[in-house]
């Protein structure tokens, strides 16, 4: 097609010289918009009523382009939102093909997933239908409802593309979610147990005691004082944590942030060490535009610091976590991953959806490691 396209273009150039070429009377572009611009200022002249284009026929504009630029402006009036319409039709194969990646496109009763390029093949087949079905049931109906006209016809479906944008953009928010805007005044914590057994936290300015999950985490909203409050929290040890003393109890402090969202972890330093540890400064849940997950990774003294750590999909996507960017939330792409610790890949999997933040725990016991 560009070969049949590049010889068009050149036979056209070519062959100008072979046009006949008629001089125009009259310049129609200039003399249509000057007719048009000439009723207008008569309009806006004081003292001077004009009620049409026909009032231009002072011996200025003949019959002939009153009548032209009359339906100049019918079709002006009717052709305005065309370049509105494909802009936004053009939405098919851009943004809704973005949107369209976010899903997984499941029909559950037939047992089949749609994937956002075949939808390009649905489009001109439902298109092709709704021409057969037009003439014999819609435009019968639309007659009955009084939308005769076809300017009337083309109003209607503006609108109807209007309600599929609509449609749109609240499927779009349903995918990615609220937002985790914080009020002000308070300020959230959260608590990553390091440990596969539970961990009782205790917070006596709040009066909550809370048992958190091997490998789980703890949620605190906290309404502050200050910009800044130092919070006091008291963390008891189950008899079954594995390298944890008997009856051993980290009493310590956390910081709660006004409008912000700040994690610790808790994790053995060493074999001789317990801490609770901040995770960065702030926590950032603002929600990317492709509508990717995010990803983060914690680990103890038991995995190693500085070990390799790796996430990779059967799709190709692989993605590595240094020590300096483990701490931090990092775009990944949706799929099914599986994680290498040093090469070596661990018996979990994790499959991550959009829209949504993940942050993996990890623990080595012994004997074996374990991952949330």
């Amino acid at each position: 097609s560009a070969l049949v396209i590049i010889i068009a273009v050149v036979t056209f150039i070519f062959g100008e010289k072979m046009f006949v070429k008629n001089d125009t009377e009259h310049k129609a572009f200039s003399r249509t918009f000057g007719c048009i611009y000439y009723i207008l200022t008569k309009r806006i002249t004081p003292g001077i009523s004009i009620n049409g284009l026909d009032h231009t026929k002072d011996n200025k504009y003949t019959d002939d382009e009153i009548m032209d630029s009359r339906l100049a402006l019918n079709v002006i009036t009717v052709f305005t939102t065309y370049p509105v319409f494909w802009a936004l039709y053009e939405y098919q194969i851009s943004r809704w093909k973005l949107q369209a990646t976010l899903m997984n496109g499941r029909l559950d009763f037939l047992n089949w997933a749609i994937n956002p390029d075949q939808m390009h093949t649905i489009t001109p087949f439902c298109a092709l239908l709704f021409l057969i079905r037009f003439y014999g049931t819609l435009n019968p109906l639309l007659t009955k409802i009084g939308i005769r006209k076809p300017l009337q016809k083309l109003t209607l479906s503006g609108c109807l593309a209007t309600v599929a944008f609509i449609f749109s953009a609240m499927l779009q928010f349903e995918i990615l979610g609220n937002s985790n805007i914080i009020p002000a005044g308070e300020g959230r914590l959260n608590i990553y147990n390091g440990f596969d057994c539970d961990v009782h936290a205790r917070l006596p300015t709040l009066n909550i005691d809370h048992t958190i999950q091997p490998l789980g985490m703890m949620n605190v909203n906290y309404a502050l004082v200050s910009r800044e409050d130092i919070v006091e929290i008291v963390l008891h040890f189950d008899r079954e944590c594995t390298f944890v003393p008997d009856a051993f109890e980290l009493n310590t402090t956390v910081t709660v942030a006004d409008r912000r969202e700040i994690s610790y972890y808790l994790t053995r330093l060493n074999t001789n060490t317990i801490g609770l540890n901040r995770v960065g400064n702030y926590d950032n849940y603002v929600k990317n535009k492709r509508g990717n997950p995010s990803l983060r990774v914690l680990v103890d003294g038991s995995i190693g610091f500085d070990s390799h750590i790796s996430f990779n999909s059967s799709n190709g996507n692989s993605y590595s976590f240094p020590s300096s960017q483990r701490m931090y939330f990092n775009e990944v792409a949706m799929g099914k991953y599986n994680l290498y610790w040093n090469e070596q890949m661990l018996p979990s999997s994790m499959q991550m959806i959009p829209a949504t933040f993940y942050t993996v725990t990890l623990q080595n016991n012994g004997d074996k490691t374990v991952m949330l």
